[in-house]
């Protein structure tokens, strides 16, 4: 079976998440992200060992971020790189809810393989070269948040948190280093993913995420295991086999789903406006 070749998102495991936010003081909201720089931009450089993949400081920020149940109409994307005529290297960026400001924010983004103008039809250039068997990192920088001082980029370090996914040219998600097992947490193959006890355990030879706070945030997945020709797949049935069915090269990579979330402190303004004035915040501690 193919499986839709571009993601709606990285699943995050609602029952942890809800945890979460309950237990998240109400005033920690954080508004809708976006670029800091001239522009509205923002900065991204993936590598894939001593190659370097993608290096841009100009990327223009999705317009529409937002999935088909909140605000009607599919979200968009960005190119980041014309690799040749039958590729295109690009950006989707997808945030949970529609709410202005939250006190959680789950952002998941996607780099896709694809044939220009064509976001559901691979490119011929895989993403990440299947004969190189270094490990990949992906640094995001200069994003600010809407109505909010301060943000903090984060992971769960549970394994109900996903975080981490690679696909090929029929969708079908990489059994690599780390990953969960086909239906092991009851969602089919989204559950072969790398979750954030992984990223955030004792282990930093695979699988690190480091992470800045301020006005302006940055943070890097690192170490991330590329698969390479020896690698399986599994697809929606649950069957695992190497990634050359349907005529697919081995180790080709159409995607890469990397999810991050964020907690902040909205400006005064917004405090004010959502009945967190100081004035009150200084009565609740001094219960």
């Amino acid at each position: 079976m193919i499986l839709q070749r571009t993601s709606m998102r990285v699943i995050l495991a609602s029952m942890v998440l809800g945890l979460v936010v309950l237990a998240a003081p109400a005033w920690a909201d954080v508004g809708r992200p976006m670029g800091a720089g001239s522009g509205g931009t923002f900065g991204i450089k993936i590598t894939h060992g001593a190659t370097t993949v993608v290096d841009r400081n100009d990327v223009p920020f999705p317009v529409d971020i937002l999935t088909t149940p909140y605000d009607g109409d599919a979200e968009d994307y960005v190119v980041l790189s014309n690799v040749n005529a039958g590729t295109d290297y690009i950006l989707k960026v997808v945030s949970d809810y529609s709410a202005p400001m939250q006190a959680w924010r789950n952002v998941s983004w996607y780099i896709d393989s694809i044939s220009p103008g064509l976001i559901h039809t691979p490119g011929t250039v895989s993403l990440f070269d299947p004969n190189n068997t270094s490990a990949v990192q992906v640094e995001i920088y200069n994003i600010k948040f809407a109505n909010t001082s301060t943000a903090t980029p984060q992971l769960l370090d549970s394994s109900g948190y996903y975080v981490s996914f690679m696909r090929n040219e029929p969708g079908h998600f990489y059994k690599s280093t780390s990953t969960g097992f086909y239906n092991q947490n009851l969602m089919g193959v989204w559950d072969v993913q790398v979750r954030g006890d992984t990223y955030l355990d004792s282990n930093t030879g695979q699988y690190t995420f480091q992470g800045t706070p301020g006005g302006v945030v940055s943070w890097q997945w690192n170490i991330v295991v590329a698969p390479g020709k020896t690698t399986q797949v599994v697809d929606a049935s649950g069957m695992y086999h190497l990634s050359d069915d349907g005529g697919t090269q081995k180790g080709f990579v159409h995607e890469l789903g990397l999810g991050v979330s964020f907690t902040g402190v909205p400006e005064p303004g917004m405090l004010v406006l959502l009945g967190l004035s100081p004035l009150v915040l200084r009565r609740r501690r001094g219960h």
